[in-house]
């Protein structure tokens, strides 16, 4: 919390948390502010807003700039994640024509194999958090319970999971690289230009 850019207020922070952008979580010692799924949905759509005058910025160039992004992201189906993230952008579709894994799946079967999978992982996610929603949940734990999906049709599922928009999924590192164990290190789902660790979903 100390090093959010810009620094917000208890006023600024409440008014956040209550309007379900943020929320504050407790880590050890230290509060941090999480951004919630609201919070990106917010991101994604606001590009097409007016840009109040910051610093000395150039508002009127960086509206310019900012709806071009957002018509090119709505074009090519494009996450906000993955275009923040300086790498060639990655279009992550919903539906049975989504990218990044065979939908024929192992026994031959089409996208209803797919969805069968995704409700799977809603399912082990559930009760590793001990069927509660939206906890933190290591995706190595989660690895473990579906150990027979095959290691990349695992990761390509939740990323698609997370990015289509059909979910409350969302994958994120550990704060802290003391917390990153050999076990998390193997099992990460490199997504966003970053590795992630953890799995946090909403009901």
């Amino acid at each position: 919390m100390s090093k959010t850019i810009p620094v917000l207020n208890v006023k600024q922070r409440k008014e956040l948390v209550d309007a379900g952008f943020i929320e504050l979580e407790k880590r050890g010692r230290a509060s941090h502010l999480i951004l919630t799924d609201k919070a990106w949905a917010w991101a994604s759509d606001a590009f097409n807003q007016s840009v109040p005058p910051l610093l000395k910025l150039n508002a009127a160039a960086l509206e310019g700039l900012l709806g071009r992004l957002s018509v090119y992201m709505v074009k090519n189906k494009v996450g906000l994640g993955d275009l923040l993230a300086g790498e060639n952008p990655v279009s992550y579709e919903s539906g049975p024509n989504a990218p990044g894994i065979d939908k024929r799946g192992p026994d031959g079967g089409d996208a209803r194999h797919t969805k069968n999978l995704e409700r799977r992982i809603c399912s082990a996610y559930h009760r590793l958090a001990g069927n509660q929603w939206n906890v933190r949940v290591s995706i190595a734990a989660l690895r473990k319970v579906l150990s027979d999906i095959n290691r990349d049709d695992l990761s390509a599922l939740l990323c698609r999971m997370q990015f289509s928009g059909d979910y409350t999924l969302v994958m994120y590192p550990h704060d802290d690289p003391r917390e990153i164990t050999p076990e998390d290190d193997a099992a990460a789902v490199h997504a966003a230009g970053r590795d992630n660790h953890i799995i946090y979903m909403g009901a």
